[in-house]
């Protein structure tokens, strides 16, 4: 699988992702073929879905949104990329969605722009606990509303899985029982060496980042900047 970026990416399209600038914690999906990886792996062999009819799933903050490309590729389900709507995440993943073509939508922290009901699969890789704007049982209660009866939530890794049933509002814990709502609880190999976030034992400086920004107020959104060549 060495050659999997290949599949899912252009020689062009790696190229601007490569130069895209440093971000700190955001680095890794610079890794695209780690990151592509991982998701090649979780649809051909995590991901169940039995219907003849494609699935609608939701991927809970998205990030780069790498799952929504893999599976496009793929044709395993319909994805609908989803983050929070902060300027930093609209800068930081704007960049890879322009250069890949995903179209991802924003929410508030408190209603997400869908209406009931309307995912077959909710899937959050590394961000169900992010509450960036939000709150825990405001994510969760959004999540359930628009889950189908029946749908299953895809989560990793485990400790956040772990999360979620330990502390899960018995309010919110009764909406996904009368919808029978499964749960698949999922993870990745966390300690491959191109995996730089997960091995960042130690507090980030600036210059350890190599000259991360850490002030987003001046920045421009996507859009609005060059972002070609990975230069503002």
């Amino acid at each position: 699988m060495s050659e999997i970026y290949d599949k899912y990416l252009t020689v062009e399209q790696q190229k601007k992702i490569k130069a895209i600038p440093d971000e700190r914690r955001w680095n890794n999906y610079r890794n695209f073929d780690l990151e592509l990886e991982v998701w090649d792996s979780f649809w051909e062999n995590t991901f169940k879905w039995e219907s003849k009819e494609t699935p609608e799933v939701l991927d809970y903050g998205c990030g780069a949104a790498y799952d929504e490309i893999v599976a496009k590729k793929l044709k395993k389900a319909n994805v609908t990329s989803l983050d929070i709507d902060t300027k930093e995440v609209r800068i930081v993943f704007g960049r890879f969605h322009e250069v890949t073509g995903v179209s991802a939508k924003y929410w508030n922290g408190e209603t997400m722009p869908f209406d009931d009901n309307s995912f077959d699969a909710i899937i959050s890789k590394a961000s169900l606990s992010k509450l960036v704007n939000s709150s825990w049982e405001q994510a969760l209660s959004e999540l359930t509303r628009v889950t189908k009866a029946g749908g299953t939530w895809y989560v990793a890794p485990h400790y956040m899985s772990d999360r979620l049933v330990e502390n899960m509002p018995d309010n919110i814990k009764k909406a996904l029982t009368e919808k029978s709502v499964n749960f698949c609880s999922w993870t990745w190999n966390t300690e491959d060496p191109r995996n730089r976030y997960w091995r960042n034992k130690g507090i980030v400086t600036e210059d350890a980042a190599g000259g991360h920004d850490f002030n987003y107020e001046n920045r421009t959104t996507i859009g609005q900047h060059v972002g070609k060549e990975g230069n503002e």
